[in-house]
């Protein structure tokens, strides 16, 4: 974090005011000093118990890069998950918060190397924007056209596969990314 001067207008004034703020800067010759840090603080995070599950959201694009947090994870008991998350590269540039340049980015996507098979991978497709049904045809319906015995299976069903979803749910507990 560097700390900038920044020129704003000031809401209540309309005035532009000096103002100091924090910034992100990205320094690539310091990425094996804050990977080592990371690991640090992770296992500290593990010695210390306080958390059932813990996520790990960080850019490893090499196994040498997260293997190490995933045998600490295992060796501490938890059942760990990897989610490999993907998009293009123009869609990555145009979402990159750590001022990476396009070419960076293409040459991360270009030496990407994918998890070994014996992690477990975890498909989260299904929760990204991304991924949502963009066009649905839908018919006009009215409950009143379904008869009351219908509705009162369907209510059960409803009932059992909630219940699945949280004995899942509470089987799977601790998870590591």
């Amino acid at each position: 974090m560097t700390e900038v001067e920044k020129v704003e207008k000031d809401p209540d004034t309309g005035k532009r005011v000096k103002t100091k703020a924090l910034e992100y800067e990205y320094e690539p010759e310091m990425e094996d000093t804050y990977r080592s840090s990371m690991l640090k603080t992770f296992k500290k995070t593990l010695d210390d118990g306080f958390f059932p599950f813990i996520i790990l959201d960080t850019i490893n694009d090499r196994v040498k890069h997260f293997e190490q947090f995933w045998s600490a994870a295992k060796t501490k008991g938890f059942e760990v998950y990897v989610a490999e998350i993907t998009a293009d590269t123009q869609t990555c540039a145009k979402r990159n918060v750590h001022g990476r340049t396009l070419k960076d980015i293409m040459k991360m996507s270009n030496n990407w190397e994918s998890s070994p098979r014996h992690m477990v991978r975890l498909d989260v497709r299904s929760l990204l924007q991304d991924a949502a049904i963009e066009e649905v045809e839908m018919e006009d319906f009215n409950p009143e056209d379904v008869p009351q015995e219908t509705k009162r299976e369907e209510e059960e069903e409803s009932d059992l596969v909630g219940q699945k979803k949280l004995q899942l749910l509470a089987t799977h507990f601790q998870i590591c990314f």
